[in-house]
């Protein structure tokens, strides 16, 4: 009988990334990642079977995280959209209790700093993903994709979420 070894880098999260089938509280931000711009946009909705046609495309991408503050950016910890800081992967996602949730791992050796801001609290989540098409589908001025490829979630204080009932925790 082979023993299985806990691998040190990585660190087992599971969070509510997304809720579904209602509109956020505020606008949210529109981070463009090729012009390296963000942009306030209109409060989004994300219904549960868009989500669930889109599932494949979350698995492999990034957790995206910036702990701390990295040079030429006036932002705190855990307040902004970092352009390249992958801090771990997701590795598995579903529909339930009207989430979207997802599992992965946390690069902990490269990052110690994350696994107590978790722990502490006050931390959510917030997806990234495509909507490429000229024309977004918009009703009553709420943006509402019909087809999204997600490109990974981000790691940031609940009150900056676009969804602040969103929420992480290490489960190992």
């Amino acid at each position: 009988m082979e023993t299985q070894i806990r691998h040190p880098n990585l660190l087992r999260f599971e969070g509510r990334a997304l809720p579904l089938d209602r509109r956020s509280p505020e606008a949210v931000h529109a981070v463009d990642f090729l012009k390296r711009e963000i942009k306030q946009h209109l409060p989004i909705s994300f219904s549960s079977k868009v989500v669930e046609a889109c599932l494949n495309t979350i698995i492999g991408q990034p957790l995206h995280c910036l702990s701390e503050p990295e040079p030429g950016c006036d932002a705190p910890a855990f307040c902004a959209t970092p352009y390249r800081r992958n801090v771990g992967v997701i590795t598995e996602a579903r529909v339930e209790a009207g989430f979207l949730k997802i599992v992965g791992s946390i690069y902990a050796l490269h990052f110690p700093e994350i696994e107590p801001a978790i722990r502490q609290g006050g931390l959510g989540l917030c997806v990234d993903f495509l909507h490429m098409k000229e024309e977004m589908k918009t009703e009553g001025g709420i943006f509402e994709p019909d087809w999204i490829v997600f490109t990974g979630a981000t790691l940031l204080r609940k009150d900056l979420c676009g969804f602040p009932e969103t929420e992480i925790r290490i489960i190992q």
